[in-house]
């Protein structure tokens, strides 16, 4: 059995203690010449190198006394998620470079199940908002309410949604094995991933004569989609017009501008 060291204790580290390993890293990948450019221009440098003393002592404890070898880059990326968590913010997600760029579409076209996902506030568990008519999860039997339990076999407890979005999409043609839990159930699903345009924009006449326009994103035809949508509710015949925004997380800044142009006049 192993034993640990009494001086170092296997126990959850905060996050100062992350914060500071994280800084740490940075600074030691930066290199020693721009850690000594820096001293030079940065008059607060004395006070930061005072706050970090402490941190590396920390890694150097762990690196020299814990009872297993931790690769630093493991220990840097733990404490840039650990800064990123401390800022307790459900927007806001570390995800590694490989998986970053797996989750950044766009086009307008998506690769994967087909399923739109919210986080429970009471539970902070990530469920299924909506599933695509005929995509992938729909032909299997996924349901609006299933919560997000496991993916190819890692635990998603305490994902955000941006490292879940990460996990599921992928080449049409692959399969992924996602595990639901459904009241009191846990239902394993085996979905081949597949490629469907996702649908965006929502359009329907409310209050009697009042225009009421849902957007889910803003990506490369989000105003394309925009302007068919007000054409067929003949926009300009209605008392009034809703555009609801809710649940959107963003997307691209161009397209955005696109969306404002459709109701801001120029300049």
């Amino acid at each position: 059995m192993k034993q640990t060291r009494p001086s170092l204790r296997r126990r959850r580290i905060s996050a100062p203690f992350l914060l500071g390993l994280a800084i740490f890293a940075l600074g030691f990948a930066a290199g020693s010449w721009a850690r000594s450019n820096s001293r030079a221009n940065d008059p607060a440098e004395p006070d930061a190198e005072r706050a970090l003393a402490p941190f590396r002592e920390a890694l150097t404890l762990i690196e020299s006394r814990y009872i297993d070898a931790v690769a630093r880059d493991r220990l840097a990326e733990g404490a840039i998620k650990g800064m990123v968590d401390a800022l307790d913010d459900a927007h806001s997600a570390y995800l590694k470079p490989e998986l970053c760029l797996v989750s950044r579409n766009f086009s307008g076209e998506f690769s994967g199940i087909g399923v739109t996902a919210k986080t429970d506030k009471a539970t902070r568990r990530i469920q299924v908002a909506t599933v695509i008519p005929n995509a992938p999860a729909h032909k299997v039997g996924v349901k609006p309410g299933d919560v997000f339990h496991e993916v190819n076999g890692e635990s998603v407890l305490g994902m955000s949604q941006a490292e879940l979005s990460a996990l599921v999409p992928g080449p049409p043609g692959e399969g992924v094995t996602i595990v639901f839990q459904r009241g009191d159930a846990f239902i394993s699903f085996d979905i081949i991933r597949d490629t469907f345009e996702t649908p965006n924009v929502a359009y329907e006449i409310v209050g009697g004569n009042i225009a009421l326009v849902s957007m889910l994103a803003f990506h490369e035809r989000s105003r394309a989609q925009l302007d068919e949508a007000l054409a067929s509710i003949d926009v300009n015949r209605r008392t009034g017009l809703i555009f609801d925004l809710r649940n959107n997380p963003g997307g691209l800044l161009s397209s955005a501008m696109e969306i404002g142009g459709a109701f801001i006049k120029e300049g």
